[in-house]
């Protein structure tokens, strides 16, 4: 296997400084992927402040697409785009799809690929076997970043695999491995792979409500599902930090996170799919196994949401996101929200990405 390490060494430098998002992929109301909508979609996000793209993942419910269709996928992120980044998620519980997934990948000019070594239905003990599922599915798609996808609970082909060994044997076996893409609330893994060769690597960390904390902690750059509607949020919170304004950072975090417990509360990523339209984009359901929320159900979460950031979500050209992030406004406060329980319950971003 030959590399240009160069020309590595490069791409690995773009994936710094980013906000990237998970997004959601649109479905027409027949289940059917609906791809002219992702332009719209793509030209929203950017907008609102995003740089990258995380395709076919969780958020974008890969799981439960066909391979054609998460081929499909990717084509149309990758036009849509523009000079964003696309990171395409090519993980498979069948290794000869994975690699079909990959080297495809490549061919559309995807800036990097990712995977956790299969499935998480099929455990292995042996972090040599992990490397060698992830170097083979790698090796499709060579000259592109390698990042690995370290998930709370379930990450793929290993139960619960250190993250900095799992980048000490995997930079001896796999040549364009460049970081993880790290969804774990143990954020000492952030630092430890991030001083891991001196920060050669990169860790793109995936709990939108531990964002702060990765950002101290060494993370490179953001990926998040809740993103695709909470991006101005992020946003604020990069540049804050950026700026040494370490109040007005955890004011923000704050204020996202009491967006992320109630997408939460109301499911998840069903959630965020139904409260889309809020930012002018209709991307339609899930898929099946995942439930579509009741008319009942998507009001109540909507006017929840409206009622602690009215101001993230008047104008779906993602004008009033940045007004909410306004230099004026009491970072530290936000309005009070009374959901059907009479409170905001902690919640997770992790089933998200």
């Amino acid at each position: 296997m030959t590399n240009n390490n160069e020309e590595m060494n490069y791409a690995r430098g773009k994936f710094r400084g980013r906000l990237m998002v998970a997004p959601v992929t649109p479905f027409a109301p027949d289940g059917s992927l609906h791809l002219g909508f992702i332009a719209k979609q793509a030209a929203t996000m950017l907008h609102r402040g995003v740089e990258g793209f995380y395709v076919g993942g969780r958020s974008g419910e890969g799981v439960s697409l066909s391979v054609t269709e998460r081929m499909q996928l990717a084509e149309c992120w990758r036009q849509s785009a523009d000079r964003s980044i696309v990171i395409v998620n090519v993980d498979h519980a069948c290794l000869a799809d994975a690699c079909r997934l990959a080297a495809h990948a490549a061919d559309i000019g995807a800036d990097g690929i990712s995977g956790g070594g299969g499935h998480a239905s099929y455990p292995t003990s042996r972090i040599a076997d992990l490397i060698e599922w992830c170097a083979r599915v790698s090796g499709a798609a060579e000259n592109l970043p390698y990042f690995f996808y370290y998930y709370t609970g379930s990450t793929p082909g290993l139960v619960n695999p250190n993250p900095l060994t799992l980048c000490q044997e995997a930079v001896k076996r796999i040549p364009n491995f460049s970081g993880l893409k790290y969804s774990h609330e143990a954020l000492k893994g952030v630092m430890d792979c991030e001083d891991f060769q001196n920060g050669k690597l990169d860790v793109l960390y995936g709990r939108d409500e531990m964002m702060l904390g990765a950002l101290a902690m060494g993370a490179t750059s953001v990926i998040g599902g809740t993103f695709n509607l909470l991006s101005p949020l992020g946003r604020a919170i990069l540049t804050a930090w950026g700026n040494g304004q370490w109040e007005k950072a955890r004011g923000v975090q704050r204020r996202m996170n009491r967006c992320i417990s109630i997408l939460g509360h109301h499911g998840g990523l069903v959630a965020v799919k139904a409260a889309m339209p809020l930012i002018g984009l209709e991307c339609g359901p899930a898929r099946q196994p995942l439930r579509q929320l009741s008319r009942d159900e998507t009001s109540v979460l909507r006017r929840e949401l409206e009622t602690v950031e009215p101001q993230l979500w008047k104008d779906g050209n993602g004008e009033s996101g940045f007004a909410a992030i306004d230099e004026g406004f009491d970072w530290g406060k936000t309005a009070e929200m009374q959901g059907s329980d009479g409170e905001v319950q902690a919640c997770s971003s992790a089933e998200l990405k």
